[in-house]
């Protein structure tokens, strides 16, 4: 799995590869702060891809919540359509509209 980077967006906060935000750099023709991340571990929830949002299992996911729902083994258990979610790690990244990528302090 590639490293992922976060960035606080509009009251959003969004994910994406490296290479995602060198783009957005280079498009934006301005210089992206971004965090490096890792995956959150025993979270209570996870994303779902068809909803965009975080769900939790026993709230909008599974059999009788969800239409969509298609387990991974093809009888129960976590859906396909769900994906990990991410932590920031405090190692920051400043991507120049050039594409030149350096960490940063905080």
């Amino acid at each position: 799995m590639s490293k992922k980077f976060y960035r606080e967006y509009e009251d959003d906060e969004i994910v994406y590869p490296l290479d995602y935000w060198i783009e957005t750099a280079k498009n934006y023709g301005q210089p992206v702060k971004v965090e490096l991340c890792k995956r959150q571990v025993g979270g209570d929830a996870m994303w779902c891809v068809l909803e965009g949002e975080h769900v939790y299992s026993s709230e909008s996911c599974g059999k009788i919540n969800c239409t969509d729902y298609s387990p991974r083994n093809g009888k129960n258990g976590r859906c396909t359509k769900l994906e990990q979610l991410f932590i920031g790690t405090g190692v920051f990244y400043k991507i120049t509209e050039n594409g030149a990528v350096r960490k940063i302090a905080h």
